[in-house]
């Protein structure tokens, strides 16, 4: 391989490479008023990522999850970076007609 490739791990997991610990497991989505609690927090990690991806410059951000799909997809818009979303099956049912 004539280049050189560095993959960044960023989760809040044992195996990660670059560990997090942003927690939002306590939160009950589905209702309004959950939803309205999380803002915050949600504007506090985008913040906190988005200077973290601004320094380390990375070419390509990949997610796994839907709440990491719109916090990294507003900084890869806000700082013209690639971002790939990893869909599941579940996320990836509407998407079955379109390619049909």
């Amino acid at each position: 391989m004539k280049n050189r490739f560095d993959v960044t791990f960023r989760a809040n997991l044992k195996e990660a490479n670059s560990k997090i610990s942003y927690n939002i497991k306590n939160y009950d989505l589905s209702r309004v008023s959950g939803k309205i609690r999380i803002i915050p927090k949600l504007i506090y990690i985008l913040y906190k990522e988005f200077i973290y991806v601004k320094t380390y410059n990375f070419d390509i951000i990949y997610v796994h999850d839907r709440i990491p799909l719109f916090i990294y997809g507003i900084i890869a818009k806000l700082l013209d970076k690639k971002l790939v979303w990893h869909i599941h099956m579940d996320e990836g049912r509407g998407f079955k007609k379109l390619y049909r």
